[in-house]
């Protein structure tokens, strides 16, 4: 019996080498495997980029086709009848008093000696314009747009962005607050007489955050809404106008090449799209009613007399009306691929940051500082790595170096799942290596901060959204890639989507088992 013991740790001792070398030399075998064949004329990146786009695809394909499959065996959906709605309610319109009516007629009666299409709508704009036309020149006073004029000064850009004060009886600002507005409108008017950038700047701030908080609707540009409000209407526009203005003039345009290039964009994706139409809007609706707006005042060109001319107008206003929701909708697009190009300026540096950390990774698991490091060491990852994705490989690797019977029974195939399995996980760090990008980026900026802050967020936010749904198609891939092995090497049940890919690569359907639910 000794001597048996003895022969036994003789043959195993004989028998050490042998694995050890079959080891070794299925590791190198293995580490082959992981090499890219990069075509003549094309990058490694080139080559990594286009077999991830081929196996997303993949994916893609294999969840599709299942999918449908499920579809067909599920028994034919009964569609209830749906009941009809209600019909919309139209609400009735406010009965007017009879002194409202006395009041309509009696400024109607006025109106129509002025223009004989206008009526008590015309009267109403006419007041409203008037009314803010005379509080701008409150502070706007003809001596102060005669200093502007003097320096070269634009004297429309001077009165445009005065706000004005309201006066008491003596002709004193009548409240604190007005008095606030006084003296805040001569500052302005002095700095820019003066050609006093500095001083100027406080006030091109307020101007351009004033215009950006501007909300432009169809409804606020009906003859009804006009009626109260054109002149709030009038105001918007021309201070959307002579803000170009102030971007040409060479002593303010620095403050605009310096402005923040987001806030410039937004700036000049409204004015520039939404300044004409509405405009016109206001100018045709008004002129419809007898009323130019320009001169805050009733048309008394003879232009616009009949009711012929005032509905050509009409059908104007209604047209630039019309194209309002669209020119809102084009201001968005333009403000979106603007802040997308801003976005994609600040990546480059961020995926350089997040690389430098990931060599970093690389470095310390190819040195074997611990023990899972040495099993993860030698996976010849070449795009960003994560843990993950050395974590993946080296189970890979481990499970086929234990399994060297079964290997050889399947190695044709294990060898194909694995080359693919090394080759998708490095695939898959050039798109996860930019879903931490944009997230970094989006990260920077505040959820509940200024306008162009949330314009950005969004922006970072869109293209991460679009890399993370490039992303997606690799976990399942990658599951079924490793099922796919253990199935193989240790055996067991297929689910649909592996059995799928087995089929794909090269594997009879008569040779795998029925998928499991």
């Amino acid at each position: 019996m000794a001597g048996t013991d003895e022969l036994t740790k003789t043959k195993e001792k004989q028998a050490e080498p042998i694995a050890v070398q079959k080891a070794e030399t299925l590791r190198e075998h293995l580490t082959s495997l992981q090499q890219w064949n990069v075509p003549a004329g094309q990058t490694l990146e080139e080559t990594r980029r286009a077999f991830g786009e081929a196996e997303e695809q993949r994916s893609i394909a294999i969840t599709q086709r299942l999918r449908a499959n499920a579809q067909q065996q599920l028994p034919p959906a009964n569609a209830a009848a749906a009941a009809p709605g209600a019909p919309v309610q139209q609400q009735a319109p406010a009965k007017k008093s009879y002194k409202q009516r006395r009041k309509e007629e009696k400024h109607a009666k006025y109106a129509r000696k002025q223009n004989p299409i206008a009526d008590s709508t015309s009267y109403d704009m006419v007041e409203s314009l008037q009314s803010v036309r005379q509080l701008q020149l409150s502070s706007a006073t003809p001596e102060q747009l005669a200093r502007v004029q003097n320096a070269g000064g634009d004297t429309r850009v001077a009165r445009v962005f005065c706000t004005g004060y309201r006066k008491d009886k003596k002709g004193n600002p009548l409240d604190d607050n007005q008095r606030r507005f006084r003296d805040r409108d001569l500052d302005w008017l002095d700095a820019y007489a003066a050609h006093d950038l500095q001083r100027m700047t406080p006030h091109l701030n307020r101007f351009v955050n004033e215009i950006l908080s501007y909300k432009v609707t169809p409804d606020m540009l009906t003859a009804e809404s006009l009626r109260r409000n054109a002149a709030k209407v009038k105001l918007m526009n021309d201070r959307m106008t002579y803000i170009e203005n102030l971007q040409r003039d060479p002593v303010t345009a620095p403050f605009f090449q310096q402005l923040d290039p987001i806030k410039l964009a937004m700036l000049n994706n409204f004015t520039n799209l939404m300044t004409g139409p509405m405009g016109m809007a206001l100018v045709t609706n008004c002129a419809a009613r007898g009323v130019n707006v320009n001169q805050a005042d009733y048309d008394r060109t003879g232009t616009v007399t009949t009711p012929a001319s005032a509905r050509s107008y009409q059908d104007n206003a209604d047209s630039c009306i019309a194209m309002i929701d669209g020119v809102n909708q084009q201001i968005k697009q333009a403000n979106d691929a603007a802040a997308d190009a801003l976005i994609e300026q600040q990546i480059p540096d961020v995926l350089r940051m997040f690389r430098e950390q990931a060599d970093d990774t690389r470095a310390d698991i190819e040195l074997g500082k611990t023990e899972r490091d040495r099993k993860r060491a030698g996976a010849g990852l070449t795009s960003y790595v994560t843990e993950y994705s050395f974590d993946l490989v080296a189970d890979a690797r481990e499970l086929i170096e234990s399994h060297t019977t079964e290997y050889g029974q399947h190695r044709e195939i294990v060898d194909k799942i694995y080359e693919q399995l090394h080759h998708t996980v490095d695939a898959m760090g050039d798109i996860t290596l930019l879903t931490r990008a944009y997230q970094y980026v989006q990260d920077g900026y505040d959820a509940f901060g200024s306008k162009e802050e949330s314009l950005l967020r969004s922006a970072a936010g869109r293209k991460l959204l679009a890399a993370e749904a490039r992303l997606r198609p690799y976990t399942p891939l990658l599951g079924s890639y490793m099922s796919a092995l253990k199935f193989l090497l240790r055996g067991g049940s297929l689910g649909h989507f592996v059995r799928d890919l087995l089929i794909q690569m090269g594997m009879k359907d008569a040779d795998l088992p029925p998928a499991e639910e």
